[in-house]
């Protein structure tokens, strides 16, 4: 599928009168990418790994649970 195909898959299922919910895969894979992400760099650099690759993007992004 193209870029394109997929932006635009959920709407053209809606537009046959479907309803597609895909949230549950894409949160398995979210968890498992960041997961693995972050290991690996917890590895090599400790805790500058957490703010790298947690903290800082959570700022950049507006992520409220930052400030827990």
């Amino acid at each position: 599928m193209s870029e394109d195909d997929l932006e635009n898959f959920i709407p053209n299922l809606a537009s046959m009168g479907y309803c597609w919910q895909f949230i549950t895969l894409a949160g398995f894979h979210m968890g498992a990418l960041i997961s693995e992400v972050f290991t690996k760099n917890y590895q090599k650099t400790g805790m500058l790994a957490f703010v790298q690759h947690i903290q800082r993007k959570e700022k950049s992004e507006g992520v409220d649970q930052l400030l827990h």
